[in-house]
Order: structure tokens, then C-alpha cells, then sequence
């Protein structure tokens, strides 16, 4: 068992063009290439199991509010190795990807996992929105939970800085802790990269500008990517949010571009678990089209939705909206699910998704 707090981070480095309500439009700068050339290069587990309420991971959390910037934070990248090396090579990957909103209802989360996981049994798991020694779920190590009640590895990387609040969305916090996505596999992990978005919005509040409405916070919206090893083939994987909140439109379009394009440079199979915050998403899926800005740029590069199959009716994923996805670069995939609200809606304001894909 070991763990690693470094990793390779690509950043979109904005040049500051401002479009005012805190927009930061960019190039990207210096970012990682879409394609690792066919090699693998195993996350190099190494060190200890940290103490999440001290052991910060990124260098901005010791003093946030001086942070010269203020979205693309240095942050490295942990993961640890808890998985056994699989004696059989598959030919498909079950993968589930789920928002967990934190982990704040983590006990929770792991009884039905346990409690469902002869029917899942799950290869990969790609998870948005995982706390990392936030009071708010018990300063517990939410990707750290997930991993070892799966016994599989696990790669977690920062989206957010989450600073002290009193109320407010994601709140109380009583101290800064951190909030990002994992990607968990019972393979190797390898080739792990962060890609911060280069069209962001800046979510930092100064501390005088505060209020019971706030959710301050640095760092920005961004894809964890990793490639998993399953015997000779190299899987690439994405887990990621785009922006939420109907007024950031044109921001949340610009990420899922930015991952769409990034995505479609791989070879092989890739598999993006996406939050989208798609507002009209499910008009597409009554009406037969492909439409929203949030989800049509991976349609363009010729990726699919694997959940396609069910009815519009049975889409919805948080609250009436469709918005949590499972993208696939071929049409190999089979007995997609969605958590049924009976048994998942008490976990997190999103239901898990999962599907069955072949391996290419």
C-alpha cells in the first residue's frame, strides 16, 4: 500500500481576456498533449497515507486570500495503490461515474455500494465532486473511502480550494479543505494528468465582499484524465464537471469543447464520465436532435451517450434534469443503467450512472 503527491498537471493558462461576472477566457498555454503516443507509465505509488486535514495538496491552501492566482492553482496529484493485479484480461470495463456531492452522505454511499455490488461489480469508477478533510463529510478522504471499500486504486486531483463559510451553497465550512475527482480502477493506473479548463470563472470572493449567500473558493473547473492498463490495451479515461448555474452558459460550452477536443486526439478506447450541467439536454432526447451546447461537441467528434438506448423519460439524473454522462469513442457498449431514485436519490443530489463497454 503506498500513495504519490505528485503528478503531471496541464493547465489552461488564461490571458486575462475579461468578460466581466468574474470571466476568465484564455489560450492554453503549456498544456499536456491529447495523446500519450501509445505508452503507459504506471503512477509511481510511493510515501504515506496523509493526514487530509494538514497534508494539503495544494501550495495556495496555507494562505488563500495572498494566492497570487487565483483559478490555476499549483496543486499535485495523490493516489494510492490498493487493488490486487487482476489474474484475467476482460474484454469489456463496467464503468460507473458519479457526482457525489462531496461525500456528505458517505456512510450512505458505501451500503449501497457494498450492498449492490455483486449486481455492479464495477471495473472503473469516475467521481466528481469528492471531498478531500472537509468538515462538511467528516474531514473524511472521500476518494480514499471509495477505493478501499472497492479495493481498487485510485488518482484524485483538485478542482477546488474550498475556503471557510458559515452557510451558503456546499456549506458551513469550518476550515479550508479541498474538493476535487478521483478515478478508481482495479488496473494500473498511469499517465495522470490534470486539465484546468482554459475558459473558467473565477469563484473567489474577497473575505469583506462574503455573505450567507456566498461559496468561496480557488481554483476552476477541470478533467482528470488517466489511462487504464487492462493486459496489452491502454484505456483512456475523463472524469469531469463542466460549469454549473444557468448564467454561465457560454463558460460551461467552452469546457465541454475544450474536453471534447481532447478527448478526440486519443486512440483506442476513451471513455469520458462527465457532470455536464446540460440544461436542455432532455428536449434532445424527446425530440431526436443534438442541440445542447453542453453535449453536442462530443456528438461532432464522433462520440456516443451509452445511456442512448433508454427512454427519455428514465434519463433524469439530478432533479428533471439529464446531466450526468457516459461518453463512448465507438457504439461498443451494452446494459447502461441508471441508479433507480428508490435506492440512490438520498445519496447525493446525483444518481449514479453505468455501462458495460467493449474494449477496442
Amino acid at each position: 500500500m503506498s500513495i504519490r503527491l505528485t503528478g503531471v498537471v496541464c493547465l489552461g493558462l488564461g490571458l486575462g481576456l475579461g468578460l466581466g461576472l468574474g470571466l476568465g477566457l484564455g489560450l492554453v498555454l503549456g498544456a499536456c498533449s491529447g495523446d500519450s503516443g501509445g505508452s503507459f507509465r504506471e503512477f509511481d505509488w510511493v510515501g504515506e497515507v496523509p493526514v487530509v486535514q494538514s497534508d494539503r495538496l495544494c501550495a495556495e491552501a496555507s494562505d488563500p486570500d495572498n494566492a497570487v492566482d487565483k483559478v490555476y492553482v499549483d496543486c499535485v496529484i495523490e493516489g494510492e495503490q490498493l487493488a490486487a493485479v487482476p489474474s484475467e484480461t476482460p474484454e469489456s470495463l463496467v464503468v460507473m461515474s458519479f457526482n457525489l456531492n462531496g461525500g456528505q452522505t458517505l456512510e450512505s454511499q458505501m451500503f449501497w455500494i457494498t450492498s449492490y455490488y455483486d449486481t455492479i461489480e464495477p471495473d472503473v469508477v469516475l467521481l466528481t465532486e469528492v471531498d478531500r478533510g472537509c468538515s462538511r463529510s467528516g474531514y473524511a478522504h472521500v476518494a480514499r473511502e471509495w477505493a478501499e471499500t472497492l479495493e481498487m486504486n485510485y488518482v484524485f486531483g483538485v478542482e477546488f480550494i474550498e475556503l471557510p463559510r458559515e452557510s451558503g451553497p456546499g456549506g458551513p465550512l469550518d476550515e479550508v479543505c479541498e474538493r476535487g475527482h478521483a478515478i478508481l480502477s482495479r488496473f494500473p493506473l498511469g499517465n495522470v494528468e490534470v486539465m484546468r479548463y482554459a475558459v473558467q470563472r473565477d469563484w473567489y470572493i474577497p473575505p469583506e465582499e462574503r455573505d450567507e449567500f456566498s461559496e468561496p473558493r480557488l481554483g476552476g473547473r477541470m478533467a482528470l484524465l488517466a489511462d487504464v492498463k487492462v493486459g496489452a490495451r491502454v484505456v483512456h479515461l475523463y472524469a469531469a464537471q463542466l460549469e454549473t448555474g444557468l448564467d454561465h452558459g457560454p463558460i460551461r460550452d467552452g469546457q465541454a469543447i475544450e474536453t471534447a477536443r481532447h478527448a478526440a486526439l486519443r486512440a483506442g478506447t476513451v471513455i469520458i464520465g462527465v457532470e455536464t450541467a446540460a440544461q436542455v439536454y432532455w428536449l434532445d432526447l424527446r425530440d431526436g436532435t443534438e442541440t445542447d451546447p453542453a453535449v453536442a461537441p462530443f456528438f461532432g467528434r464522433e462520440f456516443y451517450d451509452a445511456h442512448r438506448a433508454l427512454a427519455a423519460s428514465e434519463r433524469s439524473t439530478s432533479g428533471a434534469y439529464v446531466q450526468d454522462l457516459i461518453f463512448v469513442n465507438h457504439e461498443g457498449f451494452s446494459d447502461s443503467q441508471i441508479c433507480e431514485k428508490i435506492y440512490c436519490a438520498g445519496l447525493s443530489d446525483h444518481l449514479p450512472v453505468w455501462t458495460t463497454i467493449e474494449l477496442r
